[in-house]
């Protein structure tokens, strides 16, 4: 696992339960213990499996410290938090003003960021669970995995969610989600042409994930395209999933798995 889990200097990795967690890190400990160079900053959502890495005299990272307050728990970049896909779009929009670095902002982009600049305390009540499902798969009799996306002149994206029905219990949790800027120039994508990059996005995104959960059991996919526009009428991705696959181009068709979304 140590060379599969790997992202640049970081061991991520996920398991079904803290037992198999704990075996797996001290084997990891001591493997890279070996070689000179010591695993550190261990984090886990499991406050069991903390305890446990801190009896083993694991070094924990400082945001599972007692003393450790909200607003140091927040992981920043360039010590500001970053909401990636609006700031993007705003500084599309600097772009496309030509607003040069030194310019001061006009004042609708400088309302954008005061509003923005105030939002930030709200991360503080943001929690993002790491494990996706509180119940066990092994149990499951229905596997559904839920894909929506969504598009607009400045952006697309997509999100899956998996439902589990076990007896008579069901859950519903996010899994991932994608998003993409649209580009600069207003004329370079429509807004039918962008709802179908979204479906696209969501396609390969359902790819990706069905590959993880067939490990676990053999999921339904279900794509849900907007099948009607604000005035009752089809939207444009419907219209064109619905008809003739000549129809589609190269936008869908280049590859095996885009032909069928």
């Amino acid at each position: 696992m140590l060379d599969t889990c790997l992202y640049v200097d970081d061991w991520v990795c996920a398991f079904s339960d803290v037992s198999s967690a704990l075996k797996v890190s001290l084997e990891a400990k001591d493997i890279m213990t070996d070689a000179n160079m010591n695993l550190c900053k261990w984090s886990s959502n499991s406050d069991k499996l903390v305890q446990l890495w801190k009896n083993n005299d694991f070094h924990i990272h400082p945001i599972h410290s007692e003393n450790t307050c909200e607003s140091d728990k927040l992981h920043k970049v360039l010590g500001l938090p970053w909401h990636i896909q609006r700031d993007y779009i705003t500084l599309d929009e600097l772009w496309l003003r030509k607003i040069s670095w030194d310019d001061e902002l006009p004042a609708d982009l400088h309302q954008t960021f005061i509003q923005w600049r105030s939002e930030l305390f709200n991360l503080a009540d943001l929690r993002v669970p790491r494990n996706i499902l509180d119940c066990s798969l092994d149990g499951a009799n229905d596997l559904q995995i839920h894909i929506f996306s969504d598009a607009s002149q400045k952006a697309y994206g997509t999100a899956a969610y998996l439902r589990v029905k076990n007896g008579d219990h069901i859950e519903v949790n996010l899994i991932a989600s994608k998003s993409r800027v649209a580009p600069l120039s207003p004329s370079s994508l429509t807004l039918p042409r962008l709802e179908l990059m979204g479906a696209l996005l969501a396609a390969r995104l359902g790819r990706e994930v069905l590959q993880v959960i067939q490990r676990k059991g053999t999921p339904s996919v279900i794509m849900t395209v907007q099948r009607q526009g604000g005035g009752g009428e089809t939207s444009p991705t419907a219209h064109r999933l619905d008809g003739p696959e000549t129809h589609w181009g190269g936008i869908v068709t280049g590859k095996k798995y885009r032909k069928r979304l």
